[in-house]
């Protein structure tokens, strides 16, 4: 079965130069290892949106870029997050981070799934929409807890503490923060530290000090979650920094 989006998974040469390229679609890039200049300086971790039509160009170093690009599915329409995205182009991704490792995990694999890549590319539009909870009415008390736990993943936070927080039952927070958010708040909180986790093992930092410094016990707990939401073994993705 045909994928409803297209993905690439690119390996470009270094100390090269890219012009004139141009997609009928838009398209989001993220950047998996290595680096480029696009007029911006792009990195590793880097996610970036060129609209149709936009030319796209860049100016290679000395390393090979990895890059993922992922083509909108013809038909899909959701205008505010177009609009967002175009206003931006360089959009926050705390969040998204592991659904795109995953989706750079499965075009590894000899066979990717399509179905699986749809999914997952859906999943990255959600998140990345602004008005995804925004526009849910949610009560006051849970957007709270929402930003509390968004901005500051490291903090010591327990379903208890973020209840009192916000002066709520912890009970009914667990049940309408899943309901209206999607994840646990323990949930939320593995998402984000999962994505600081990556940025310090692609920055050189050890499993050990990347587990310690974004609030997992050990190394072999952010092991058991780094996998669980990236589909990639810590080390594993490690290397392909090393490479």
């Amino acid at each position: 079965m045909e994928s409803a989006f297209r993905f690439q998974l690119i390996d470009l040469p270094a100390e090269s130069r890219i012009r004139g390229i141009r997609s009928s679609r838009n398209s989001l890039v993220f950047v998996c290892t290595g680096g480029y200049s696009e007029g911006l300086e792009r990195s590793a971790g880097n996610l970036h949106y060129h609209p149709a039509g936009d030319e796209q160009r860049a100016d290679l170093g000395t390393t090979s870029p990895k890059l993922l690009g992922i083509c909108f599915a013809d038909g899909y329409e959701n205008p505010s997050l177009t609009r967002w995205l175009s206003d931006r182009r360089e959009p926050g991704i705390g969040m998204v981070t592991p659904t795109l490792l995953r989706i750079w995990r499965e075009m590894s694999l000899p066979n990717p799934y399509p179905q699986v890549l749809d999914g997952l590319a859906y999943e990255v539009l959600g998140w990345l929409d602004p008005g995804r909870i925004e526009e849910r009415q949610i009560p006051k008390w849970l957007w709270r807890a929402f930003e509390r736990i968004s901005s500051d993943p490291l903090g010591d936070h327990t379903l208890s503490s973020v209840a009192a927080e916000v002066s709520i039952d912890r009970t009914h927070l667990a049940r309408e923060y899943r309901r209206r958010v999607g994840l646990s708040v323990g949930e939320h909180l593995r998402r984000l530290r999962v994505s600081r986790a990556w940025d310090l093992l692609r920055q050189g930092e050890t499993i050990e000090a990347a587990a310690l410094k974004t609030g997992f016990y050990d190394a072999a707990h952010l092991k058991r979650h780094f996998a669980s939401s990236t589909g990639w073994e810590a080390g594993v993705l490690k290397s392909e920094f090393r490479n």
